[in-house]
């Protein structure tokens, strides 16, 4: 099929109200796997972060379609790109992402139609009905399409559901370099969708609803797994990715090398492995041909995962460096703690936490205990591998006793040689099973969340302080502004603190930093660049 639309994609995600402050170095895989399908159509696209689309101006003309995604923090940002299109352009807005879970709200906003849930099919069937041509099917067609969000005729919100992509759509490789810091950036390769934690929630729920104790979730067969009696969203009270995303869906290798490849190709030097669970990849090849519904059993499918990373390895060599972010502790045994540092020798890998509390983490409905968080980081740091941990303050059943006990986790997680604690704010995601629950205040505001974040501080800053004197590899960026003008500023190619820099370098160089001083809890400062 032969397109006449044009397509600009933004990706907002981590845009906020706006702009792009601490996720500048970070691309998702997201608005790449939307691309990647209109150019198998044989549709022009482009892709643009934020700070560009709202610099664009009069160039918004040369584009018939606007595709918008982000998170649900980004709503605000994703409002503003829709208005600044109408104003400049008037054509088709469609959002996408997590953030299409808040339907409603971008419509009411701008936006024509929302993408819900996994939007490569959906968005291949919108192509064949009109898109193509720069316009959206009839109301009554469009109520033929999965996973889609309209404002009716009747001003009557209609959703055809959550939609989970069934086809192999290969993501866009060419489409990376429309992003400024793409050879610098961190650059998300996707491997597992969905996640295992199918338990629930002990925590009652603003509209009543609260566990039965019947222990379907956790002991009962895997399919049997997928439906509460209680009508309890499954996971982890905060999260919504398993009743989003249903249970894990893993990518073949040969798709994930390609991509790699074909990345290494356009200069990126940053490869993250994207799952909620790396260790789920392939895991339920193991699980009898149910549903991978147990976040604790079975094993890891070390097989797959050791065909991948030895690939990987074979494929990047010195030319990039590949880190696993996610990994649920209850699954990181000796055996995958062995496999990932025999592959990534020296990586992250990132743990969720959230609570130090152990009654606190069976009611959230986590599956991995704090003790076994404990072994986890003990376990990675034995082998070789750098963690990074998680929390979240703010939570649903946090009491200033539980934040005192995540407050003791963080002083052993950094003794046990955690390279990094990073704490989010709670707030409520839209399908998740807190979703009723209000946010939690800021920290400054909050005696618990307030010892949680400044303990954090202060260990990060504790960490930081163990860089100075250490000569590290660090990758350009850009040059520095307002208190940094005349300097340069790089992210440490395997991972760590933003870092400021004299030196004579160009973007995209890497080079060798001497670290001489803490700024900050996420950034240093370090003496004139080697090459």
């Amino acid at each position: 099929m032969v397109a006449s639309a044009r397509f600009l994609l933004v990706d907002a995600t981590g845009a906020g109200s706006g702009v792009r402050w601490l996720t500048r170095d970070v691309i998702g895989s997201g608005a790449r796997a939307i691309a990647g399908v209109l150019e198998k159509m044989g549709a022009f696209v482009r892709i643009m972060v934020p700070e560009a689309f709202f610099e664009a101006g009069s160039r918004l003309s040369e584009f018939n379609v606007l595709m918008c995604g982000g998170m649900s923090m980004d709503v605000p940002a994703m409002t503003k790109i829709a208005k600044m299109w109408k104003r400049h352009n008037g054509g088709i807005c469609i959002a996408g992402g997590p953030a299409s879970l808040e339907a409603e709200k971008l419509l009411r906003e701008g936006y024509d139609l929302a993408l819900v849930g996994e939007a490569e099919d959906t968005v291949a069937d919108l192509f064949a009905k009109g898109l193509s041509d720069g316009c959206l099917p009839d109301e009554d067609e469009l109520r033929r399409i999965r996973g889609v969000s309209f404002i009716s005729k009747s001003s009557v919100l209609f959703s055809s559901g959550v939609r989970r992509t069934t086809g192999h759509w290969a993501p866009s490789i060419e489409r990376i370099r429309d992003y400024p810091l793409y050879k610098v950036a961190r650059v998300y390769v996707w491997c597992v969708r969905g996640c295992s934690n199918f338990y629930r929630t002990r925590i009652p729920l603003p509209d009543g609803r609260k566990c039965l104790e019947c222990g379907r979730c956790t002991n009962g067969p895997l399919m049997d797994r997928l439906i509460c009696p209680a009508n309890i969203p499954p996971g982890c009270g905060y999260c919504s990715v398993p009743n989003v995303y249903g249970p894990p869906r893993s990518r073949r290798v040969e798709s994930i090398l390609s991509e790699v490849e074909g990345l290494l190709e356009q200069g990126v030097k940053r490869i993250y492995l994207g799952a909620s669970c790396f260790l789920d990849f392939h895991r339920d090849e193991k699980a009898g041909g149910s549903p991978l519904t147990d976040p604790r059993e079975p094993e890891p499918n070390y097989d797959y995962i050791s065909e991948l990373l030895s690939n990987l390895k074979d494929l990047t060599g010195s030319k990039a460096y590949v880190s696993v972010e996610n990994v649920k502790p209850c699954l990181f045994t000796r055996d995958a703690a062995s496999v990932i540092s025999e592959y990534l020798p020296g990586s992250t890998i990132h743990f969720g936490g959230e609570t130090g509390d152990a009654d606190h983490a069976f009611a959230l409905g986590r599956p991995s205990t704090p003790s076994e968080t404990l072994a986890a980081v003990g376990a990675a740091v034995r082998e070789g591998l750098r963690p990074y941990v998680y929390f979240i303050h703010g939570l649903p059943g946090q009491t200033l006793k539980s934040a005192r006990k995540t407050v003791k986790m963080i002083r052993k997680v950094a003794g046990l040689g955690a390279e990094k604690i990073t704490v989010y704010k709670f707030k409520p995601l839209p399908m998740s099973a807190f979703e009723g629950f209000k946010e939690a205040p800021s920290a400054s505001r909050s005696k618990a969340g307030g010892l949680i974040v400044r303990e954090a501080i202060r260990v990060n800053k504790a960490m930081k302080k163990k860089l100075v004197g250490k000569v590290i590899d660090v990758v350009v960026a850009e040059k520095g502004k307002e208190g940094f003008k005349g300097r340069l500023v790089g992210y440490p190619l395997r991972e760590g603190p933003t870092v400021v820099f004299s030196g004579v370098a160009s973007i995209g160089d890497v080079v060798k930093v001497l670290i001489t001083n803490v700024l900050g809890d996420k950034l240093v400062e370090g003496s004139s660049a080697v090459p």
